[in-house]
Order: structure tokens, then C-alpha cells, then sequence
């Protein structure tokens, strides 16, 4: 009886736990809104996301453990950048960069004058605990911070770049191995949020694009067709360097291959400088849109949705809202895959675009990328160097997990196959909602402009 009258009281106080966590966690959405609705009309609307965001910001570790448990990540705005550029086009490209890419962002703004970017660049903070951090990671955030202005304010002051919008967001990881697992999807969204245009194209930063598509944006028949289209995704071809090609040869095939009409990518293709992306390691992310039909398209034309089809491309900004990014995945692996097979699962139509595209520029691969494809590739660096090992142990290193021995980059892909895989199941199941979390959900319901 004891133990009953105990397990009783202690099941009651964790309910109460609950219920107290729970209230206070409502209270502090209603006081986020309420702040929000007071400023809307006079504060620059990047900070509105700022401070929904962080409102509900919660300062604890993320460790592998949460992560493998598929526990919502927290992420922190800790500064945001606003052009007063106006914006001619309505069209915003969203995108994500670590510090090692944003010179990779800086490029991507300079090829879209006249259009909005949203960017959220990530800094992980190796830490053991949270709440205050540690001296190092304080200095850490100060100067990247500081590398961020110089960056804006070149960006700004220059009339040919995009208006930029810019979140550095941060995030306590007790796990070096996490810091290199970047929680893709969760910043995607936090991009997403601060999107003021009719449409939106997730576009990642390592990828160029054609000079073409200003001239779309331009055309206000062709932009009233993708608007008045609300459940269309017109797709942009994406293409990449062959792998046989010099570090030079290659960069100047991507710039050809954006800086060219389509006969020019046609003989890029023919002579084996370009090739579709992902050919030799993902042919199915992309085979659906029939590159040899496009090359000769003059049309758009529809595509059919095949399962592991991840094209990149434009749509409206409510289809975003609808089925935004799932954040229970970090890295890259299936994130995109699962992404657009929700969108086909809204009855998305997919068509391709037959005069804008993308080219994939050659860059140095991230840890884990290093590891999926079993090359690390050179760094000139000796710190870079060094850096890229350390990074590579991490994910190297060996756990024990449900009785087997693994190391946690295996434990990683696994987590992301079978989120994949449960959320796939979902669909044909009629009840998939992807997980986005408390800060995204609270923001979504009150940023005015959703």
C-alpha cells in the first residue's frame, strides 16, 4: 500500500510538473505575441523573428542522446542584418550557411539583384552545460558576428546585390560530434519565417544561378503564372561540374554554364564539363525532371512525382508554411528527399522550368560529407587541416548503441533513414505533420505578415 500511496504522489507531482511547465510556456507565447503585435507597426520585422524566436529559446545542451530521441532542437537568433534595399521581384531565395560557406551566401546575393534573400548562417557551441557560456564561446559569437557585418555591409553597400536578410543563429551542443551535424532543417525554417514575398525557393548556398532567371522575374506574366499557380513547384534544373575536371576547369565550366543560354549547357552536357546533379550518387533525386527533354523544352512541362525526387525550385510562400521543414534531421541525408515527397503528398504539381537553372559550384567537403563519400579531399591549411581531422574523429568515434558497436556517424544516417522512412509512412498513412517545433510554431502563429 506504501508503495502505491508513493508512486501516486509522485505520478501527481510530475503531473503538476507538467502542468506548471506547460502554463509557462504559455504564457510566455501570449507575451511573445502580445510584444510582437506592439511592434509590428514600427520595428524592423527580421527582429520580430528574433524575438519570437527566441522567447521560447531553451538554453540546455543538445547532446547526441536527444538527437537520436528525435527531441526538438533549440536554436538561439543571437543577431540579425536587414537591407533597406527594396525588393523589385516577389520572389525571396531561403538558404542556410555554416562560416566556412558564407563566402558562398556573399555570391548568392550578388547573383540575385532585385530579389530577397533570407539566410540563416549556424554556429555550434561545444559546451558541457548551458545557460551562460563559456569565455571562448562568447568571443567565438563576438567575432563571428563581426565577420557577418563585414560581410553585410559589403553586400549593402553595393547596387547590384540582393535586399539580404540575415539570422546568425547559435546552439549549445555537449557533442562534438553534433557541431558538425548541422540541424538543417531547423534553420531552414528559421529563414522561412523571416520571408515577406508571395514566393520562395529554398535554394542551397553552394548553388549558382543562371542569369536567366532575372529575366523571368522580370516578365510580370511569367510571375503572375507562378503566383496564380498556388500549389505548383516549378522546378530548376540543377547541374554540377563533371568529377574528371580541374579545380580551374571547373569553376570556369560553373561560370559558363550560369553565364550561358541553354545551347551553351547543352554543349557543356555534350562535351562532359556538366552533368545532372547527383548523377553518380543520387540518380533518382533528380531523373524525374528528364534532363534531355529539357535541354530542348521551350514550354514548361509537367513532372511526374517520383519517390526520392528532391528537385530544387520556386513556389508560394503559404506551400512552405503548409509543409515546412522537418527538424528532426541534421545533416544531409534524406532531409530534402522527405521535404519534397510531403509537398507531393499535399497534392503538389510539379513543372519544370525551361529557361532558368542551377549549377553546383565545387567546394570543400564538410566532415560528415567526407565520410559519406570516403575522400576528405586537401586542405591548404595546416589549421583547416587539423580542424577537418578533429571534426572527422567525432564522427568517427565508436558507441555502444542497443547492443552493437557503431560509430555515431553511422548512428546519424540510421536516425535519418528512419525518420525518413516514418514520416513517408505517415503519408500513405494520411496523417504526416512534419515536426517543426515550439519556436517555429509559436512564430508562425504570430508574426503578422503569416
Amino acid at each position: 500500500m506504501r508503495k502505491h500511496i508513493i508512486g501516486y504522489i509522485t505520478s501527481k507531482r510530475r503531473r503538476n510538473i507538467y502542468d506548471v511547465t506547460q502554463l509557462f510556456l504559455l504564457f510566455l507565447c501570449c507575451k511573445a505575441a502580445t510584444e510582437i503585435k506592439q511592434a509590428a507597426g514600427q520595428g524592423n520585422d527580421v527582429e520580430l523573428v528574433q524575438r519570437c524566436f527566441n522567447a521560447l529559446y531553451n538554453s540546455t545542451p543538445t547532446t547526441f542522446g536527444s538527437f537520436m530521441t528525435s527531441s526538438p532542437v533549440s536554436l538561439n537568433i543571437s543577431r540579425v542584418w536587414r537591407s533597406a534595399k527594396e525588393w523589385p521581384f516577389p520572389l525571396t531565395v531561403f538558404s542556410t550557411a555554416t562560416m566556412d560557406r558564407v563566402h558562398h551566401l556573399e555570391s548568392l546575393c550578388q547573383m540575385l539583384p532585385g530579389s530577397a534573400v533570407s539566410a540563416a548562417v549556424y554556429l555550434p557551441l561545444v559546451q558541457p552545460h548551458g545557460v551562460f557560456l563559456l569565455p571562448r564561446n562568447e568571443a567565438l559569437v563576438q567575432e563571428t558576428q563581426a565577420k557577418l557585418q563585414e560581410v553585410f555591409n559589403r553586400l549593402e553597400f553595393s547596387n547590384d546585390t540582393c535586399s539580404l536578410r540575415m539570422l546568425l543563429l547559435s546552439e549549445v551542443v555537449a557533442d562534438r560530434a553534433l557541431a558538425s551535424l548541422v540541424p538543417i532543417n531547423a534553420l531552414r525554417n528559421a529563414a522561412l519565417l523571416a520571408i515577406r514575398t508571395p514566393l520562395a525557393a529554398m535554394i542551397d548556398v553552394d548553388l549558382a544561378i543562371s542569369d536567366s532567371l532575372k529575366s523571368i522575374l522580370a516578365d510580370p506574366n511569367k510571375v503572375q503564372a507562378m503566383q496564380q499557380a498556388a500549389t505548383s513547384f516549378w522546378v530548376l534544373p540543377a547541374w554540377e561540374s563533371e568529377s574528371h575536371l580541374k579545380q580551374q576547369d571547373a569553376q570556369n565550366t560553373v561560370l559558363s554554364a550560369i553565364k550561358g543560354d541553354k545551347q551553351r549547357l547543352a554543349m557543356l552536357w555534350q562535351s562532359r564539363h556538366l552533368r545532372m546533379f547527383s548523377e553518380d550518387v543520387f540518380p533518382q533525386g533528380h531523373n524525374a525532371t528528364d534532363y534531355r527533354r529539357w535541354l530542348s523544352a521551350e514550354q514548361p512541362y509537367a513532372v511526374r512525382y517520383a519517390r526520392g525526387y528532391e528537385p530544387w525550385g520556386i513556389t508560394t510562400r503559404e506551400r512552405y508554411m503548409v509543409m515546412p521543414y522537418d527538424i528532426r534531421f541534421r545533416g544531409c541525408f534524406r532531409d530534402k528527399v522527405t521535404q519534397v515527397a510531403s509537398l507531393a503528398y499535399i497534392n503538389t504539381s510539379f513543372a519544370a522550368i525551361p529557361d532558368a537553372w542551377l549549377v553546383h559550384q565545387p567546394h570543400k567537403l564538410s566532415a560528415a560529407a567526407s565520410i559519406a563519400f570516403g575522400h576528405t579531399g586537401k586542405r591548404s591549411n595546416r589549421v583547416e587541416a587539423l580542424q577537418q581531422w578533429l571534426r572527422v574523429q567525432a564522427l568517427h568515434k565508436v558507441v555502444f548503441y542497443r547492443g552493437i558497436n557503431t560509430t555515431k556517424f553511422m548512428l546519424h544516417k540510421a536516425h535519418s533513414l528512419v525518420t525518413s522512412d516514418d514520416a513517408m509512412g505517415a503519408m500513405a498513412a494520411g496523417r504526416y505533420q512534419p515536426i517543426v517545433g515550439l519556436q517555429f510554431r509559436s512564430c508562425r502563429d504570430s508574426l503578422p505578415w503569416f
